[in-house]
């Protein structure tokens, strides 16, 4: 049963959760998981996990407010919902098989190189890839797929990969990319914390509280995203994850815990 001082610590997490959703077009993992971590106290793998929970919740605002203004290409989210089905499966399998410290580690190198990515500008800038019609979906469906690993086995929704995908392939402006992204990350981040839920990893109610609190405030980073200039809000993006994961992996090396996969 959930303590007082979960509800407090969830509900204060949540917020911060959304706004970063909404204003990046991800479903907010990238904070989340470290926030279940460091501050949360959680371990890795129900960290990641519920997560997810919360992403599915937040996500679903954030989309909303996208599609609201126009900023949802509904053919490229089910594609990339049909490929994060799938990919999902693999994610799970792979969490299985790693211990707590070599997860963490992992996220955190993972941020690192998203970080660099986004910073150098190359995320954002389309080099006319599109091809149209089938071969454009079949891309997605292959982005989708990597997605849903990602989702399933880091505990984030997937938006990392499908926004630069889509601005690069699609030819997407940054921000038809994040509502696009969004509207994916609902069913891949649901199907991921699903087949979790066979493994007992994810927390449900903690999930559900953050993803709420967080959903209330989605909006406003939507809000924002629409009004900033895409080249800054990647820089924003990179510089925040990248203080995340220095934290995250420092934390891991300094406190090693033992941990059975």
């Amino acid at each position: 049963m959930s303590t007082k001082g979960e509800w407090k610590t969830d509900v204060g997490l949540g917020p911060v959760v959304g706004v970063f959703s909404g204003l990046f077009g991800v479903g907010g993992g990238v904070i989340a998981v470290p926030a279940f971590r460091l501050l949360a106290k959680m371990e890795p793998k129900p960290a990641h996990a519920t997560s997810l929970v919360a992403v599915c919740v937040i996500a679903s605002a954030g989309a909303a407010s996208f599609a609201a203004g126009g900023e949802v290409h509904w053919g490229a989210a089910a594609a990339l919902a049909a490929g994060g089905a799938a990919g999902s499966q693999l994610g799970a399998l792979i969490l299985r098989k790693v211990t707590g410290k070599q997860l963490t580690i992992a996220f955190g190198i993972f941020l690192l190189g998203v970080a660099a990515w986004f910073l150098s500008g190359a995320a954002t800038e389309s080099v006319g890839w599109t091809l149209g019609g089938l071969v454009d979906a079949l891309i997605y469906l292959a982005v989708g797929v990597g997605a849903g690993t990602l989702s399933a086995f880091m505990g984030v929704g997937g938006g990392v990969i499908m926004i630069p995908a889509l601005v690069l392939v699609g030819g997407f402006d940054q921000h038809l990319a994040e509502g696009t992204s969004l509207a994916a990350m609902v069913p891949i981040s649901l199907i991921g914390a699903a087949r979790l839920t066979k493994d007992k990893y994810p927390d449900w109610g903690r999930g559900v509280r953050v993803g709420i609190a967080g959903a209330l405030l989605a909006p406003v980073g939507a809000f924002l995203a629409m009004k900033l200039d895409a080249v800054m809000l990647q820089r924003l993006f990179a510089l925040c994850i990248t203080a995340v994961a220095i934290q995250l992996i420092y934390s891991t090396m300094r406190k090693p815990k033992p941990e059975k996969a």
